[in-house]
């Protein structure tokens, strides 16, 4: 009893999973039980009432409160005619509700603003009534993503039949999306009320930033390459490299013999290899923005917008496919709410790992620096080369970059800012947001 109690409360406030929390509803971690009583309660709203329906609720209480006042006026007619339609709309929505197995299929990660196919199979689980007028997860609109034509829907489904519908939704922002449990709602007869059927379960899809492919970038040389073992990188065969040929020792693999020579010297000659060195290559993106100014102007979203942030990510996404097609080790470095630190191989798992982190990333207005420098001192160090994205220059980035060139570590500093007027340091390349967003950065 008390691990289910314990259960029911973290869902409780956790909030309605199939519409988004307004962030004004939140203070940090904290969530107001109180608050919650308010999400859920909105929640339910708009999941059993369609807009037509939601309206007549609205004005109900005005309507009757009226009549209740005056008992000869003819506005007793229009109110029990409404009272009608909404008991005739509950008996037949509440017989032909739909009782369906829906199976859901979405991809595990897409770019922001493509388009994202998501498949669904649905079963009804009746024998004789059909069910009827269903349309699927019309909720994506309160998760962030967005319809391309209409969603899902089917006008009827025999008893003891399947359907297969497809949706095409898209996502302008990067992000980790919560996709619902797929819900199935009917709107029979009279569009009123909103008979729903949920099954299956949630999925995660990672919304990773847009980028543009990098033509050319000039890597800074380090004075130490980085030998790695094959516990440390993913690769296909044997990673090591042909170094020559010599005689044939006792203990030598026979698969190494190389015939050729051995046929034309007379005695066993066999292939001689080298462990391979590779290249690491740290790149480190910094998260840290200005808080935005008070305003008392209203804005489309809660949540406010860093163009100078999300030009970071983008050109970071850009550094590490371009690093990724190079067969780099590449190590990621991020500070965000929490410190990331990503270890890569050489495999295209690597890159996915790195965009699903930067879909992740949240920008941060304390000093995320100070908490990444002393994690970064001791991997670097074994590096001996990194890339550095900067958002701005100022005492504490000056440090940072100071410290690493006194470790040792070759540098390339990339600085990200909006104000032209900004400080820039010699050794580093600026770039506008607009710029990098557009896709004008094609060569470092």
């Amino acid at each position: 009893m008390s691990n289910r109690w314990r259960k029911l409360r973290e869902n409780y406030l956790n909030g309605p999973d199939w519409i988004r929390i307004p962030d004004l509803l939140i203070s940090g971690k904290y969530k107001s039980p109180t608050v919650m009583i308010f999400s859920w309660l909105y929640a339910w709203y708009i999941r059993c009432f369609t807009l037509p329906g939601r309206m007549i609720v609205m004005v109900s209480p005005l309507l009757f409160g009226y009549t209740l006042l005056s008992v000869r006026t003819p506005i007793r007619i229009l109110a029990f005619a409404v009272a009608a339609i909404f008991a005739v709309d509950f008996f037949f929505g509440l017989t032909f509700r739909p009782f369906l197995r829906i199976r859901r299929s979405a991809p595990p990660r897409a770019r922001a603003g493509s388009e994202v196919e998501i498949d669904y199979e649905l079963y009804n689980r009746r024998t004789l009534l059909p069910a009827v007028d269903v349309e699927l997860d019309a909720y994506f609109r309160d998760k962030g993503l967005e319809f391309v034509t209409d969603p899902a829907s089917v006008n009827m489904i025999p008893g003891r039949r399947r359907q297969a519908l497809r949706a095409r939704v898209v996502a302008r922002r990067r992000g980790l999306y919560t996709l619902p449990a797929p819900i199935a709602d009917s709107r029979f007869p009279l569009a009123l009320f909103k008979w729903s059927c949920r099954d299956g379960n949630t999925e995660k899809l990672h919304i990773y930033p847009a980028f543009h492919p990098l033509l050319d970038l000039v890597l800074p040389v380090g004075k130490r390459f980085q030998r790695e073992g094959t516990s440390r990188v993913s690769k296909v065969g044997e990673s090591l490299d042909f170094a020559g040929c010599r005689d044939f020792r006792s203990g030598d693999d026979p698969r190494h013999i190389h015939w050729q020579s051995t046929a034309r010297t007379g005695k066993l000659i066999v292939r001689e290899y080298q462990e391979e060195y590779l290249s690491r290559v740290a790149v480190i993106v910094d998260t840290c923005v200005k808080p935005p100014s008070f305003s008392f102007r209203l804005r489309k979203t809660l949540k406010p917008e860093y163009p100078q942030l999300e030009a970071a990510i983008s050109l970071t996404a850009s550094l590490a496919d371009f690093l990724a097609r190079g067969d780099f080790v590449i190590d990621f470095f991020a500070a965000g709410p929490e410190v990331y630190h990503f270890k890569g191989g050489r495999s295209l798992a690597c890159l996915d790992s790195i965009l699903d982190i930067l879909s992740c990333l949240e920008p941060n207005i304390n000093k995320p620096l100070e908490a990444l420098t002393p994690m970064i001192m001791d991997e670097i160090t074994g590096i001996g080369s990194a890339v550095v994205v900067l958002l701005d220059w100022n005492e504490e980035r000056k440090l940072l970059i100071e410290n690493l060139k006194r470790h040792g570590v070759a540098l390339k500093l990339i600085l990200i800012h909006g104000h032209e007027e900004t400080m820039i340091p010699e050794e580093a390349t600026y770039f506008s947001p607009d710029d990098i967003l557009k896709g004008n950065v094609k060569r470092l």
